[in-house]
């Protein structure tokens, strides 16, 4: 047979067809083809010299390729290969890919000597002598398999790639004679030892992370490395990286650092992770002005003034670190915002975890415009400091809060034998004493009174803030006291407030339960104190608290610290008008006019510090409540209150708005201001609500505690657990209410009960609740999921997210464990399955582990498997594109990247590969407006495995046009043959009705007619904080039982950039 018969003949046994290509190209590496198709070259005799087939059982064409002895180029990655001895006569290969297969035995390429580059990457290899005469390699990857002894290679001196990442190596001695070496992967194995590098001058990228290597000294004369890959190992001296001067890139995060000094001279370094070591001088990096990338988190830095001049920076991560102050110039970087986030990856300034005292937090945390108006409002007119603190009464149910409150206020008020409970909240402005550090300066005390009935447990989440001082009434006669709790919840809410613990006790007789050795070890960051009193008995004992309540005030953190001068003028003016319960944004604009702060953003940024800090309530980005400032938050409390404690609500939770608004209207609210309050207590803001139609209303925290009966099928449920060591009130309700869509109703009844639900969302149905479990005492969130297998995945995600976001909103600091369940054999099909800790997987992740054991069947799981049951919002992914859309937006006009659609997706391309994306960018074909030209996406994305992981297509769009949406879609349908996970839609948007075209678009494509049923299309863009002008939604379409994303990002690019990103 001739070889193009043989071809044929394949092409005939696996039922597809092979396109051809040039040797050249098969030579590149295909590096302008998707690797989704089958593929072969020729050359002038009709002799096929190259050939690519992936995932197809090789048993099916396998005797037929081994007779085309021409053969140069072979890739036969991903095809299930065990035995490769019938390779053993290919001897003119070139060119081998063996990825992704389940090698063990590699003796048959023993003869293969003409190989220049051999590809065996995760297999199952052990064993490499083989491999000791191929000295003609250039290329060799050996990455992913179970290789401890390398001696083989000692004489592969042509090598100029190695890559033996990911195995169990550690003696590298026989690297030590090659010198050819200009990138080498030693990344995840046991290595202690680099000495055998010292001669390896031309390494241009050397990989050495996740090892177990303190000495670098063997490194000094690596001159020529361009990139160099230290992180997680045991390294404390970097001395011998100071005359490494070409370094662009330089990774020694987690380690055990101290001294940087070494890094003073490396001015070429344009990224530099730092993260994780011991560092607190960092003026070793003013010089490096070349730096756009550097992280500096989790070390012990307070002076960060080295950073000043380092204006290319795009990326500045100092969270968690010990600033106190920071300097106006911070605001000067054009490149970065500025943000107080605990989870971020974005490009930006992020100074999340400081103990940072001006500008205050509250501050920070609305971004860059916010601080420098800060700064400009103290500059022109000067500042005024904070002698003013929050004191927040916590306490069971008559235990004598308010009597101490009373008491405070008017020292002559005479406690009465029976103490009656607070309903709701009880606020008190202005307590007056001197300040105890400076009598001559007035200090004032604002006083709130907590209810402490269960039902009102869940509006702490609102009220109890920072930057307070807590005093803890107990009963010593009732012994019914939550310490536990209530330490919890002002740990978690309150920051590291100080907390006063006055046990009222009768004749101070203490029987208390109150172990104040143990809670103060406990709870160490809360600085717990104890006074005993009889609150009955009055004497010198209320003196010495009085004092010691006024000394603990006066101590706070934040008093004396230095506010705008007319912020304070406006506060007091707002706190002047409380009787008012509310103002509307034009009197409060107007009130901020009065005291020369003009501009109403400026007088927005106030009033979301005044917001933060719990002096006033303004929901400034709710449609409905951004017109209104309550600035009496007690007028609020109490009218929600009213409603919980409505006896006729008790285990129903359902009431009518007409019956609501009556209640109000006899508590005299007006007609506006019921429709504002209910408003309030809906979904996207106090969470306690949800309509069932146009008139009825149901509130979670008051239905019944009893389950409803039904029937659940526990057969193959998909399950996944949150688990809280403290769990604070109100989560599973507001998760109630926010996912109240999805609520089953059977016999006119909803399946929906105080702690839990059933929910249903197309074929699949959850049943989602809370519990204490038995064996451990903790809180669960416990979620089950029955039907289809590809839906039950997209619907727990959907949960997931809800309950993160709840976790987000309100408490930031709350510590809980997402449980994995084990998709091990036994596990996948038990109704009782093992569950793993999240940070448990991501651990052994982090340290190169692929699998974990299975506690139950003792068998090992792939981690991967594990963690793809549920899809995470913050993938690396969509966010890298994001980054790269919000550099092409600063960037486009000064690189003169005009208005081809192909200078900006190249553009594009080009930034995803700084985030390690592999990208492999498509034939240039112009202006794509049309979407008619070539059928080829404009960006393949590939996984490391050189598999692709997603499709991105791109065009330029200047009003709604059906026909250049749709065959822009209708192309990346086509084009992806296999239905990929997801895909990225990028649209350069030049109008400057933005917004309306977005909206215009949005809807367009929710009613097109897909090849693939479109399941939904959501506008994710405040989900995941993108900024006004980038707009991003993602359509979840049906594609063979199997659900898909496409995620469509609409990128503003015009010259009125400024005014639309101000629209927001």
């Amino acid at each position: 047979m001739t070889d193009l018969e043989i071809l044929r003949k394949i092409e005939g046994r696996i039922g597809e067809k092979f396109k051809k290509i040039s040797e050249d190209e098969i030579k590149e590496g295909f590096n302008s083809f998707l690797l989704l198709d089958n593929y072969y070259s020729i050359n002038k005799n009709n002799e096929i010299t190259g050939i690519l087939i992936h995932n197809i059982n090789y048993k099916k064409f396998y005797d037929l390729i081994i007779n085309l002895k021409k053969l140069k180029y072979l890739d036969l990655s991903y095809n299930q290969i065990i035995d490769i001895s019938a390779l053993k006569d290919l001897t003119n290969l070139n060119t081998l890919y063996l990825d992704g297969n389940q090698i063990s035995d590699i003796s048959a390429l023993k003869d293969l000597t003409n190989l220049n580059t051999l590809d065996l990457r995760n297999n199952q290899i052990s064993d490499i002598s083989t491999l000791e005469d191929l000295t003609n390699l250039n290329t060799l990857d050996l990455s992913d398999n179970q290789i401890s002894d390398i001696s083989a290679l000692k004489d592969l001196t042509n090598l100029n790639t190695l890559d033996l990442s990911n195995n169990q190596i550690s003696d590298i001695s026989a690297l030590k004679d090659l010198t050819n070496l200009n990138t080498l992967y030693l990344s995840n194995n046991q290595i202690s030892d680099i000495s055998a590098l010292k001669d390896l001058t031309n390494l241009n990228t050397l990989y050495l992370h996740n090892n177990q290597i303190s000495d670098i000294s063997a490194l000094k004369d690596l001159t020529n490395l361009n990139n160099l890959y230290l992180h997680n190992n045991q390294i404390i001296d970097i001395s011998a990286l100071k005359d490494l001067t070409n370094l662009n890139n330089l990774y020694l995060h987690n380690n055990q650092i101290i001294d940087i000094s070494a890094l003073k001279d490396l001015t070429n370094l344009t990224y530099l992770k730092l993260s994780d070591n011991q560092i607190s001088d960092i003026s070793a990096l003013k010089d490096l002005t070349n730096l756009n990338n550097l992280s500096l988190f989790n070390n012990q830095i307070s002076d960060i003034s080295a950073l000043k001049d380092l204006k290319k920076l795009k990326i500045l991560y100092l969270n968690t670190n010990k600033i106190k102050i920071l300097s106006e110039w911070i605001t000067d970087f054009k490149e970065m915002d500025i943000f107080w986030k605990e989870n971020f990856y974005y490009d930006g300034l992020n100074l999340y975890n400081n103990p940072i005292e001006s500008p205050p937090i509250e501050i920070i945390e609305q971004g860059k415009e916010a601080i420098r108006n800060y700064f400009s409002q103290i500059k022109k007119h000067g500042t005024i400091p904070i002698y003013e603190a929050k004191l927040m009464f916590v306490g069971e149910p008559g235990s004598g809060k308010t009597s101490l409150m009373e008491k405070l206020l008017n020292p002559k008020y005479k406690i009465p034998c029976e103490i009656n409970s607070t309903l709701g909240v009880d606020v008190r402005a202005g307590w007056a004493f001197p300040y105890t550090k400076d009598n001559t300066i007035e200090f004032k005390a604002n006083l709130w009174d907590f209810g402490g009935q269960e039902i009102q447990f869940m509006l702490h989440q609102f009220f109890l803030t920072a930057r307070s001082f807590y005093v803890l009434l107990a009963d010593d006669r009732k012994q019914d006291t939550n310490f536990d709790y209530w330490f919890n919840i002002i740990r978690l809410l309150g920051g590291q407030s100080p907390v006063l613990v006055v046990l009222n006790e009768k004749n101070y007789q203490s029987i208390t339960n109150f172990d104040y050795e143990e809670y103060v070890k406990r709870y160490s960051e809360l600085s717990i104190e104890r006074f005993d009193i009889d609150l009955a008995n009055e004497n010198e004992k209320f003196k010495n608290l009085f004092l010691k309540i006024q000394t603990n005030l006066s101590n706070l953190k934040h008093i004396g610290d230095p506010l705008p001068a007319k912020w304070s003028e406006i506060r007091k003016e707002l706190e002047s008008l409380k009787n008012k319960n509310h103002i509307s944004i034009s009197e409060y604009f107007t009130l901020c006019n009065k005291h020369s702060i003009t501009k109403e953003e400026d007088a927005l940024y106030l009033s979301g510090y005044l917001n933060d800090i719990g002096v006033i309530l303004h929901y400034k980005d709710d449609p409905v409540l951004s017109d209104i400032i309550f600035i009496n938050p007690q007028w609020v409390v109490s009218a929600i209150y009213i409603i919980l404690s409505d006896k006729k609500l008790e285990n129903n939770g359902k009431f009518t708005k007409n019956w609501l608004f009556n209640v109000w209207k006899d508590k005299n609210y007006t007609y506006e201001e019921r429709n504002k309050l209910l408003s309030l207590m809906l979904k996207n803001n106090f969470e306690l609500c949800y309509d069932i139609n146009d008139n009825e209303y149901i509130a979670p925290i008051l239905l019944t505690k009893i389950r409803p009966k039904f029937n659940w099928d526990e057969t193959d449920n998909l399950q996944f657990r949150f688990k809280y060591p403290f769990m604070p009130k109100g989560i599973i309700s507001r998760l109630i209410v926010r996912l109240n869509e999805y609520i089953i109703k059977e016999n006119d009844n909803f399946l929906v009960w105080e702690s839990g639900a059933v929910l249903q969302k197309g074929n699949v149905k959850a049943l989602v609740y809370h519990e204490l479990t038995r064996d451990e005492g903790v809180n669960v969130i416990i979620i089950k999921l029955f039907g289809e297998i590809y839906l039950k995945t997209e619907f727990l995600t959907i949960i997931c997210e809800n309950i993160e976001q709840i976790h987000k909103k309100s408490f930031k600091e709350l510590y809980y464990e997402k449980l994995f369940p084990c998709t091990c054999k036994e596990c996948k099909h038990s109704i009782n399955p093992y569950f793993f800790k999240y940070t448990d997987l991501i651990k052994r992740i982090e340290k190169g582990k692929q699998t974990i054991e299975c506690r139950d069947s003792t068998e090992d799981v792939e981690i991967n498997k594990i963690l793809m049951i549920i899809k995470d919002e913050s993938d690396k992914l969509l966010k890298s594109i994001l980054q790269a859309s919000k550099t092409l937006q600063s960037e486009y006009k000064t690189l003169n990247l005009g208005q081809k659609e192909d200078n900006r997706t190249n553009f594009i391309s080009i930034e995803l590969k700084k985030y390690n994306i592999i990208t492999k960018p498509q034939k240039p074909h112009g202006d794509s407006e049309t979407g008619k030209s070539f059928g080829e996406v404009d960006i393949v994305l590939e996984d490391k495995n050189q598999q692709t992981s997603a499709l991105v297509e791109a065009f330029n769009l200047k009003c709604l046009s059906s026909d250049v949406i749709s065959s822009h879609l209708t192309k990346l349908f086509n084009y992806d043959k296999n239905g990929l996970d997801e895909n990225y839609v990028l649209i350069y948007v030049e109008t400057d009705k933005f917004f309306d075209l977005w909206q215009k678009y949005f809807d367009f494509v929710k009613n097109i007619d897909f090849k693939y049923k479109l399941f939904d299309i959501q506008d994710i863009s405040r989900d995941i904080g993108t900024p006004a002008d980038i707009r991003v939604a993602c359509a979840r379409q049906d594609r063979n039982k199997k659900i898909i994303r496409t995620y469509h990002i609409f990128i503003y690019l015009n010259a009125f950039k400024w005014s639309i990103s101000n629209k927001s």
